[in-house]
C-alpha cells in the first residue's frame, strides 16, 4: 500500500472465521494532524457481483478511543465474556440514553 494522501498504512491483518472470505484489516492513516485507526473487512473472497477488496464495513478511532477498545477487549477476555455461550437478554434501548 503506497500511502497514498492519507498516509495510510496496512498496520495488521487477521483472518476471520466468522466472515469467511473477509479479513480484518487494521490501517492507521493521517487525519486533521493526527494518526487514527482505520479498522476494515477486506474481502478476499468475490461477492456475488465479483467485488473484492474493502468492504462498507468499518470505522474510525482516534488513540483515546482505540486505548478504550483495547480495555473492554482485555475485560471481555479475563471476564471470560468469550469463554462459553450463553443466553443474555439484551435490552431495547441503551443505558443513559433516554
Amino acid at each position: 500500500m503506497d500511502g497514498g494522501r492519507y498516509n495510510q498504512r496496512l498496520e495488521r491483518r487477521i483472518a476471520t472465521r466468522f466472515n469467511g472470505g473477509e479479513d480484518l484489516h487494521l490501517l492507521t492513516q493521517d487525519n486533521k494532524g493526527e494518526r487514527i485507526l482505520n479498522l476494515r473487512l477486506f474481502r478476499e473472497a468475490p461477492s456475488k457481483q465479483g467485488h473484492t477488496g474493502y468492504t462498507k464495513k468499518g470505522f474510525y478511532l482516534y488513540r483515546e478511543e482505540v486505548l478504550l477498545l483495547r480495555d473492554a477487549l482485555n475485560d471481555l477476555l479475563l471476564d471470560g465474556g468469550l469463554d462459553s455461550p450463553s443466553v443474555q437478554e439484551v435490552p431495547d434501548t441503551l443505558e443513559g440514553t433516554e
